[in-house]
């Protein structure tokens, strides 16, 4: 199988900023970093994935986000506290391909910084980012039924309620919700 790794790529220059935040492409340096919230189980509940145990399965991880960006199917993004300049989180623009001028949001953001607005500052950055530099026309994100305080998130970012659907996650029936928004119009 070709490796990306080793090509340059459009999206690997990304650099969004805010007053807190930095987001970045994912990296394969980041692997310590993100094992420190991707192997707590608070973090992991409401994702289909179970807690990462090794830093073995963190680099499994990045080695594939990096190759998805490269063949332009995703766009993963180091969520970085300015002040430590510790990753403290991800944002993914995901499906990238399935439905030209469309993407799935997904994001993780680490336990201490809960509550705090990161992730809708982060989440904010991202869509922008969608929007105005991938040309996307919409971008849809999931979020648990029972995990209101991701889908606060997408309320706050704009997105609004679609449907729901059944799904089994790690052998549970769980209902979640999905939620969308559009490309702004420009001013005419």
């Amino acid at each position: 199988m070709f490796d990306f790794l080793t090509r340059p790529h459009r999206h690997d220059s990304v650099h969004l900023v805010s007053e807190r935040l930095t987001l970045r492409p994912l990296a394969l340096d980041d692997a310590e970093d993100m094992l420190l919230f991707a192997r707590d189980p608070e973090v992991t509940r409401y994702l289909p994935w179970s807690p990462n145990a090794d830093l073995s399965t963190v680099r499994t991880f990045l080695r594939d986000q990096v190759n998805r960006r490269r063949r332009n199917e995703s766009l993963g993004l180091a969520v970085v506290l300015r002040a430590t300049n510790a990753v403290i989180g991800s944002t993914d623009l995901m499906e990238l391909k399935r439905i030209p001028g469309e993407a799935e949001l997904g994001y993780i953001l680490a336990r201490p910084y809960w509550g705090q607005g990161m992730m809708t500052e982060s989440a904010r950055l991202t869509l922008a980012y969608g929007f105005s530099e991938m040309a996307l026309s919409s971008i849809h994100a999931w979020a648990d039924e029972e995990n209101f305080a991701s889908r606060k998130v997408l309320q706050k970012i704009g997105m609004a309620f679609v449907t729901t659907e059944q799904r089994v996650v790690k052998g549970d029936q769980r209902t979640y919700v999905r939620y969308q928004t559009s490309a702004p119009h420009p001013l005419i």
